[in-house]
């Protein structure tokens, strides 16, 4: 997984080597795309059109909840990209990508997703393989 090298700063400023998925095909358009993982910034950008905040009467958020209608939209605005692993689609695409086929842009969202695990379930899978004391 590492290098071995010990973190330095100036190790720990440099841009993350991001790995660039295997080209695959949609399974309604035929067409041929592949994902990318994020950096911990897009991860986070991606997450706030993700995730709708629902407010009480007085302003309050009262819940937190998955937007599902922009959720897929949003995994194929951030993760698809061409081979040099450049970004196809911009942020504010996203309203335009909820027009995709839904089996399309759901093929896209669950390769996307376990390219750039974060949730519980995906946190625990990967701490499986960590080895013994870490």
């Amino acid at each position: 997984m590492g290098t071995g090298q010990e973190l330095t700063r100036e190790e720990g400023l440099k841009p993350a080597n991001l790995v660039i998925g295997e080209p695959f095909t949609l399974p309604v358009s035929g067409l041929v795309c592949r994902v990318r993982e994020l950096n911990a910034g897009e991860r986070a950008l991606m997450d706030r059109v993700r995730w709708t905040q629902q407010r009480d009467e007085k302003g309050r958020f009262t819940e937190i909840s998955l937007d599902h209608g922009r959720n897929h939209a949003a995994w194929v605005a951030w993760c698809v990209c061409d081979a040099a692993g450049k970004r196809i689609f911009r942020d504010s695409d996203v309203d335009a990508l909820m027009a995709w086929h839904a089996r399309d842009a759901a093929v896209v969202a669950d390769r996307a997703a376990k390219l750039n695990p974060a949730g519980e379930e995906e946190i625990e899978a990967e701490a499986k393989n960590l080895p013994e004391g870490q």
